[in-house]
C-alpha cells in the first residue's frame, strides 16, 4: 500500500519507514559479505598432520625431474634418482615424529644460498569438504603455490585433483611434472582432472635467514638463482593412510572424509599440534 500522508507527522512517518528499509538492506548486505568472507571450515579445521619432519640430508638428488639442484630432504628415505614411491613405502622410514610413522612419502626443496632448513611440518587437508580418494603410490608432484611469510617459515601447497587414464586410473606423472595435477582448492575437480586427493602442504622452517621471492636458491652446478624456489612430493605413504588396517579406519576417512566441520583433529592418529 502507498504511504498515507497526513498534515501532521505524515512526512516523519515516511522518513522513518524509509530509514527502516535502508537499515534492513544494509544489514542484509553486511550479512552476505560476512558469509562470503568467512573461512571454509574444512580448510581451516579438518587435517592430517605429520610433525617434526627433520631435514635428514641435503644432497643433489631429484627422483622426479633429475636435476642437480642441492635439495633439503624430509620424510621418506631417498637414496637415488631412480627411487620410486614403492621403494619409500618398502623402507618404511620417516624423518617425522615417531607417531607419524605412516609418513614415508618423500619431499624435498632447494637450499637457499646463505641459510638452511632444519625441518618441516606436512599437512593433508580436504578444502571444500569434498570427499577425497587414496593418494596413489609413486604419484609425483611439483608445488602449485608458495607463500612467503614474514617470519622464519614458508608454506608451499600442491594440487588436489589428478587426471585419469582411459581406464579411470589416476595419472602419476607428466612430461612437465605439472599438467597431470590441478589445484582446485575448495572447488570441485574439473572433468579433465576428476580424481580428488587431500591437499598437501609443507610448512618449511628456516634457520639463519628468511626466504623471499628474490632469495637465490640452488639451481644446480653450483649456481644459485632468484625466483627458483619450489617443492616436490613423491607419494609412498603406508597403508594406514589410505586404507583400513589393524590400526583402525584409514586416516583419510578418520581425519577428513568422516569428520564434522567443527572437528580439527578427530583422533591423535591424525597428528598432534596446530
Amino acid at each position: 500500500m502507498p504511504d498515507q500522508f497526513t498534515e501532521e507527522g505524515g512526512i516523519m512517518q515516511v522518513v522513518t519507514r524509509s530509514r527502516t528499509y535502508a537499515l534492513l538492506i544494509v544489514g542484509l548486505v553486511l550479512m552476505l559479505i560476512v558469509c562470503a568472507l568467512a573461512p571454509d571450515s574444512a580448510q581451516a579445521n579438518s587435517r592430517i598432520r605429520a610433525g617434526g619432519c627433520k631435514v635428514y640430508q641435503t644432497v643433489s638428488l631429484d627422483p622426479i625431474a633429475g636435476t642437480t639442484h642441492l635439495h633439503h630432504f624430509i620424510m621418506g628415505r631417498v637414496l637415488a634418482n631412480t627411487d620410486t614411491g614403492f621403494a619409500y613405502k618398502a623402507r618404511a622410514l620417516t624423518s617425522c615424529n615417531a607417531a607419524d610413522n605412516w609418513a614415508t612419502s618423500a619431499g624435498w626443496y632447494p637450499k637457499p644460498i646463505n641459510f638452511s632448513s632444519d625441518k618441516s611440518t606436512v599437512y593433508y587437508r580436504d578444502p571444500g569438504n569434498i570427499r577425497v580418494n587414496p593418494i596413489p603410490t609413486d604419484l609425483r608432484m611439483l608445488n602449485t603455490q608458495v607463500i612467503y611469510r614474514t617470519g622464519d617459515t614458508t608454506s608451499v601447497r600442491f594440487g588436489n585433483c589428478l587426471a585419469v587414464d582411459t581406464f579411470g586410473r589416476p595419472v602419476l606423472d607428466s612430461l612437465d611434472h605439472r599438467s597431470h595435477v590441478e589445484d582446485k582448492g575448495t572447488n570441485p575437480c574439473d572433468s579433465s582432472h576428476p580424481y580428488r586427493i587431500p591437499q598437501i602442504a609443507y610448512l618449511i622452517h628456516w634457520q639463519g635467514g628468511r626466504l623471499t621471492s628474490s632469495t637465490p636458491v640452488s639451481a644446480g652446478d653450483g649456481q644459485y638463482l632468484s625466483g627458483n624456489f619450489h617443492a616436490d612430493y613423491q607419494a609412498g605413504v603406508q597403508d594406514e593412510f589410505n586404507f583400513a588396517t589393524a590400526e583402525g579406519k584409514a586416516l583419510i576417512d578418520l581425519c577428513l572424509n568422516d569428520v564434522p566441520l567443527s572437528v580439527q583433529m578427530a583422533s591423535d592418529r591424525c597428528g598432534v599440534g596446530p
